[in-house]
């Protein structure tokens, strides 16, 4: 405890030391340790936001990975399945947005990138009853 006030969420502080650090992914995996939760997830989708910006997809892809493991958030299914379907993995993208779609069913957002992913890869008007 810190005194009368209550205990601080380490976890967050943490996400946005990953954020601004040379080692990111390290940082990252300290926020999971503290608090494996939404903060922690936090913590891995700006290591991903940064990997993906330094052109590391490789470990944006995994980054992002583990922020969806501590939790069900759109704005993560959107952003990983979006680094695969640029990439030209459309199937695995497709995956992705199947299951935010699964998860997240009202999600429009969801919705229009999976069938934009289906466009990328040239499978529009075939097979539309897939995508809505």
């Amino acid at each position: 405890r810190w005194g009368l006030a209550p205990q601080p969420r380490l976890a967050f502080p943490l996400a946005w030391l990953a954020f601004l650090s040379d080692r990111p992914e390290a940082l990252a995996a300290r926020a999971a340790e503290a608090a494996p939760d939404r903060d922690a997830a936090l913590a891995w989708r700006l290591v991903a936001h940064d990997a993906r910006w330094r052109g590391r997809v490789e470990v944006a892809e995994q980054a992002y990975r583990r922020a969806l493991d501590l939790g069900v958030d759109e704005a993560t299914y959107l952003d990983l399945g979006s680094l695969l379907s640029l990439a030209g993995r459309y199937e695995e993208a497709a995956t992705v947005f199947s299951r935010g779609r699964a998860l997240l069913p009202k999600s429009a957002a969801l919705a229009y990138n999976a069938a934009l992913n289906r466009a990328l890869e040239g499978k529009t008007g075939e097979d539309r009853k897939s995508v809505v």
